[in-house]
Parts: structure tokens; sequence; C-alpha cells
């Protein structure tokens, strides 16, 4: 793991779940800077940390009731190039009955800011009948943990 500079992270107070990522020469672009795409599968990385975290997979093994991406958005503040190491981080902003939203940070260590930031719904699924559903109360109770304050739903 790559040390963190103070200032990144300042940055990264506010989110319980961060992930050091190295930037691959092959994340790069004819323009010779990190694709747009590959911050979708940063930002899918760190998502699935914090579904880990929570035990998403194993409920939905369990349960058949598990997350699902329904819209994410991504602004491009500045560009990245090979090397550095990019702070993946991410909390949940909003809770609503059967879906939250979260929010991202990628952090360059090199340049000590943030270069990109977005956010996502996902929405709670219950997979045996193909449906939305509420998210499980046991879900809520241990986003709350992690992320140390209380959702009202």
């Amino acid at each position: 793991m790559t040390e963190r500079d103070a200032k990144v992270e300042k940055l990264l107070r506010k989110y319980p779940v961060v992930l050091d990522w190295p930037v691959a020469w092959g994340d790069m672009d004819a323009f010779q800077h990190v694709n747009n795409v590959q911050y979708f599968h940063y930002f899918e990385n760190v998502r699935v940390s914090y579904g880990d975290v929570l035990g998403l997979g194993e409920h939905k093994r369990k349960t058949g009731v598990g997350p699902i991406l329904a819209d994410a958005h991504i602004t491009y503040v500045r560009p990245v190039t090979y090397p550095d190491t990019l702070a993946l981080a991410v909390r949940v902003a909003k809770i609503e009955p059967t879906q939250w939203r979260m929010e991202f940070l990628a952090v360059s260590h090199g340049q000590k800011c943030v270069v990109a930031k977005g956010d996502c719904i996902t929405v709670f699924f219950d997979y045996n009948n193909t449906r939305r559903t509420n998210i499980p109360e046991g879900i809520v109770a241990k986003c709350e943990k992690l992320e140390g304050r209380s959702f009202q739903l």
C-alpha cells in the first residue's frame, strides 16, 4: 500500500471505504492520460469493496436480494498519467426505501488533489422475483454503523 500524504488524507476523511489503486500504463489512451472509461472501473471496484464490508454478496446468496446499479455519473477534474496511484473513496450520501445514492472521489497521490468525482444510484433488487425491493433493515443498520451516522428513510 502506498502511504498517503496528509493533504490526500484530509480529502478522504468523510469516506469510510478507500482503496489505493495504482494507475496501469494500459489505462491511458492515445491522448496520454487515463481514459475516461477507466474511472467507471475504478469506482466499480471501490463500490464493490463497500458492499463487501456490508456483506452484500453473502446476503444476496442467502436471500436473492442484492444491489444492482441503476445510474452512474462521473465528473473529470484533472487528467491523470502513469505512473500514479489513486485513492478511490466511496460513501453513501442518501438512503431511500429501495435505493441509495453513493458518492465517489478519485484522489491522485502524485497531484495531491481530487482528479475525478462521481455518484451512482444503487437499487436493491429481488433477483428471484425480478423486481425492486426495500433495502433490508440489517443492511441499513450496517451502513449506518460504517458511515457513523443515521439515515432517515
